[in-house]
Protein backbone atom coordinates (compact mmCIF):
# COMPACT_ATOMS: atom_id res chain seq x y z
CA UNK A 1 0.00 0.00 0.00
CA UNK A 2 2.77 2.26 0.71
CA UNK A 3 4.39 1.74 -2.46
CA UNK A 4 1.17 2.77 -4.00
CA UNK A 5 0.35 5.47 -2.16
CA UNK A 6 4.50 7.03 -2.91
CA UNK A 7 3.76 6.49 -6.34
CA UNK A 8 0.26 8.99 -6.45
CA UNK A 9 2.38 11.34 -4.27
CA UNK A 10 4.71 11.09 -7.59
CA UNK A 11 2.53 11.18 -10.02
CA UNK A 12 0.78 14.43 -8.29
CA UNK A 13 3.62 16.21 -8.12
CA UNK A 14 4.68 15.58 -11.63
CA UNK A 15 1.38 16.57 -12.42
CA UNK A 16 1.88 19.52 -10.55
CA UNK A 17 5.48 20.69 -11.89
CA UNK A 18 4.09 19.99 -15.80
CA UNK A 19 0.90 22.52 -15.16
CA UNK A 20 3.43 24.73 -13.32
CA UNK A 21 5.70 23.96 -16.34
CA UNK A 22 3.12 24.63 -18.79
CA UNK A 23 1.48 28.11 -16.98
CA UNK A 24 4.89 29.73 -17.05
CA UNK A 25 5.70 28.62 -20.34
CA UNK A 26 1.98 29.89 -21.71
CA UNK A 27 2.65 33.54 -19.53
CA UNK A 28 5.58 33.69 -21.06
CA UNK A 29 4.90 33.30 -24.31
CA UNK A 30 1.94 36.32 -24.04
CA UNK A 31 3.77 38.60 -22.25
CA UNK A 32 6.43 38.02 -25.70
CA UNK A 33 3.31 38.36 -27.92
CA UNK A 34 2.37 41.66 -25.92
CA UNK A 35 5.91 43.08 -26.31
CA UNK A 36 6.06 42.66 -29.82
CA UNK A 37 2.58 43.78 -30.24
CA UNK A 38 2.82 46.98 -28.19
CA UNK A 39 6.34 47.48 -29.84
CA UNK A 40 4.47 46.88 -33.53
CA UNK A 41 1.81 49.84 -32.02
CA UNK A 42 5.06 52.23 -30.88
CA UNK A 43 6.51 51.86 -34.66
CA UNK A 44 3.85 52.53 -36.65
CA UNK A 45 2.69 55.27 -34.10
CA UNK A 46 5.79 57.09 -35.51
CA UNK A 47 5.58 56.28 -38.69
CA UNK A 48 2.43 57.56 -38.87
CA UNK A 49 3.74 60.68 -36.68
CA UNK A 50 6.31 61.39 -39.15
CA UNK A 51 4.10 61.10 -42.31
CA UNK A 52 1.23 63.50 -40.81
CA UNK A 53 4.25 65.92 -39.97
CA UNK A 54 5.35 65.38 -43.74
CA UNK A 55 2.06 65.83 -44.93
CA UNK A 56 0.89 68.99 -42.91
CA UNK A 57 4.20 70.44 -44.09
CA UNK A 58 3.02 69.83 -47.97
CA UNK A 59 -0.44 70.61 -46.95
CA UNK A 60 0.42 74.43 -45.49
CA UNK A 61 3.27 75.20 -48.51
CA UNK A 62 -0.19 73.68 -51.01
CA UNK A 63 -2.67 75.92 -49.38
CA UNK A 64 -0.34 78.88 -49.32
CA UNK A 65 0.47 78.45 -53.12
CA UNK A 66 -3.31 77.15 -54.13
CA UNK A 67 -4.58 80.52 -52.77
CA UNK A 68 -6.57 81.94 -55.85
CA UNK A 69 -7.38 86.02 -55.46
CA UNK A 70 -8.19 87.73 -58.64
CA UNK A 71 -8.61 91.33 -58.62
CA UNK A 72 -11.83 92.78 -59.24
CA UNK A 73 -12.08 93.97 -62.32
CA UNK A 74 -12.67 98.07 -62.35
CA UNK A 75 -13.52 99.63 -65.16
CA UNK A 76 -10.75 103.03 -65.08
CA UNK A 77 -13.43 105.02 -66.64
CA UNK A 78 -16.73 104.83 -64.15
CA UNK A 79 -14.97 103.31 -61.31
CA UNK A 80 -17.47 100.43 -61.25
CA UNK A 81 -17.20 96.56 -61.05
CA UNK A 82 -17.17 95.87 -64.89
CA UNK A 83 -17.59 92.10 -66.27
CA UNK A 84 -14.89 89.76 -66.60
CA UNK A 85 -12.95 89.61 -70.13
CA UNK A 86 -12.54 86.44 -72.01
CA UNK A 87 -9.43 86.07 -71.18
CA UNK A 88 -10.05 86.70 -67.44
CA UNK A 89 -13.17 83.85 -67.64
CA UNK A 90 -10.99 81.71 -69.11
CA UNK A 91 -8.36 82.00 -66.23
CA UNK A 92 -10.61 81.70 -63.80
CA UNK A 93 -12.15 78.74 -65.13
CA UNK A 94 -9.09 77.25 -65.08
CA UNK A 95 -8.19 77.95 -61.59
CA UNK A 96 -11.81 76.60 -60.77
CA UNK A 97 -11.24 73.02 -62.72
CA UNK A 98 -8.34 72.76 -60.48
CA UNK A 99 -9.57 73.72 -57.18
CA UNK A 100 -12.69 72.11 -57.95
CA UNK A 101 -11.52 68.93 -59.42
CA UNK A 102 -13.21 65.64 -58.69
CA UNK A 103 -11.42 63.10 -60.97
CA UNK A 104 -10.71 60.04 -59.28
CA UNK A 105 -8.15 59.28 -62.49
CA UNK A 106 -4.46 58.51 -61.14
CA UNK A 107 -5.38 58.39 -57.26
CA UNK A 108 -3.82 54.44 -56.06
CA UNK A 109 -4.93 52.85 -52.93
CA UNK A 110 -2.04 51.44 -50.51
CA UNK A 111 -2.42 48.58 -47.98
CA UNK A 112 -0.63 49.32 -44.72
CA UNK A 113 1.00 46.40 -42.78
CA UNK A 114 -1.64 47.38 -40.17
CA UNK A 115 -4.59 46.22 -42.66
CA UNK A 116 -5.58 49.61 -43.01
CA UNK A 117 -5.97 50.73 -46.60
CA UNK A 118 -4.98 54.56 -47.59
CA UNK A 119 -5.99 57.06 -50.75
CA UNK A 120 -3.94 60.30 -50.91
CA UNK A 121 -6.64 62.45 -53.00
CA UNK A 122 -4.19 64.43 -54.10
CA UNK A 123 -6.50 68.25 -52.94
CA UNK A 124 -9.22 66.88 -54.82
CA UNK A 125 -12.92 66.41 -53.51
CA UNK A 126 -12.53 69.12 -51.43
CA UNK A 127 -14.78 72.19 -50.91
CA UNK A 128 -14.13 75.71 -52.09
CA UNK A 129 -14.90 78.88 -50.62
CA UNK A 130 -15.50 81.65 -53.18
CA UNK A 131 -16.00 85.42 -52.73
CA UNK A 132 -17.36 88.13 -55.17
CA UNK A 133 -17.51 91.47 -54.71
CA UNK A 134 -20.82 93.00 -56.54
CA UNK A 135 -21.41 95.98 -58.34
CA UNK A 136 -23.10 98.05 -55.13
CA UNK A 137 -19.98 96.58 -53.36
CA UNK A 138 -21.15 94.25 -51.12
CA UNK A 139 -19.62 90.89 -51.04
CA UNK A 140 -21.65 87.33 -51.59
CA UNK A 141 -19.85 84.37 -50.76
CA UNK A 142 -20.26 79.91 -51.24
CA UNK A 143 -18.98 77.03 -50.86
CA UNK A 144 -19.03 74.89 -54.13
CA UNK A 145 -17.30 71.01 -54.69
CA UNK A 146 -17.76 71.41 -58.15
CA UNK A 147 -16.72 73.66 -61.02
CA UNK A 148 -20.07 74.21 -62.59
CA UNK A 149 -21.12 75.34 -59.69
CA UNK A 150 -18.19 77.97 -59.34
CA UNK A 151 -19.13 79.15 -62.80
CA UNK A 152 -22.68 79.80 -62.05
CA UNK A 153 -21.29 81.88 -59.20
CA UNK A 154 -18.94 83.61 -61.00
CA UNK A 155 -21.35 83.88 -63.88
CA UNK A 156 -18.86 82.61 -66.10
CA UNK A 157 -19.86 80.19 -69.59
CA UNK A 158 -20.72 77.07 -68.23
CA UNK A 159 -18.56 75.66 -71.14
CA UNK A 160 -14.85 77.16 -70.21
CA UNK A 161 -15.29 74.47 -67.31
CA UNK A 162 -16.94 71.83 -69.01
CA UNK A 163 -17.08 71.80 -72.92
CA UNK A 164 -19.80 68.87 -72.91
CA UNK A 165 -21.97 71.62 -71.16
CA UNK A 166 -25.33 72.16 -72.66
CA UNK A 167 -25.22 74.74 -75.24
CA UNK A 168 -28.69 76.51 -75.04
CA UNK A 169 -28.11 76.97 -71.19
CA UNK A 170 -26.79 80.75 -71.08
CA UNK A 171 -23.98 81.93 -68.18
CA UNK A 172 -25.64 83.28 -65.90
CA UNK A 173 -23.72 87.06 -65.61
CA UNK A 174 -23.46 89.01 -62.33
CA UNK A 175 -25.27 92.58 -62.29
CA UNK A 176 -22.69 95.12 -62.81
Amino acid sequence: MKQHQKKTVRRHRRLSRLILAGTLLATATLTIAAVINRSRQVTYAKENAQRGAQMRDVKAEELRSAAVRHKVAIDQQTGQVRPLTQQEAQDLATELKRLANRSDQGLTSVSHPDGTVSLNLEDRFQNVALAKKNADGTVEQACIDNPKAGAEFFGIDQKLVDPEANSSASPKSTKN
